[in-house]
């Protein structure tokens, strides 16, 4: 309910992403795409993928969204809950 410029941050951690694939964190302002950041696999692995950007949000309607995506096509799960590594997002106020 603050409006100014928030320093917004997404993690995404995929398990088992197989070569050559790719996973993108994306960070939404209102529903349209601020910021978007790729990550490119090169063995079947665990993977991480961060974004973070700048946003000046007015206070009362603006919202921001998470996504989290990759690009092989049979089913991934995001993975939370690692001491070393996790999906998660978070945001606050700069100025």
């Amino acid at each position: 309910t603050v409006a100014g410029n928030y320093f917004i941050g997404l993690n995404v951690y995929f398990s088992d992403t197989p070569d050559a694939k790719y996973i993108t964190a994306s960070i939404y302002k209102n529903g349209s795409s601020a910021f978007l950041n790729r990550t490119h696999a090169s063995l079947n692995q665990e993977i991480t993928c961060y974004a973070s950007a700048i946003i000046a949000m007015n206070g009362s309607s603006d919202y921001i969204e998470g996504y989290g995506s990759h690009t092989n096509s049979v089913a991934q799960s995001f993975i939370g809950g690692r001491s070393y590594a996790s999906t998660y997002m978070f945001g606050f106020l700069i100025a």
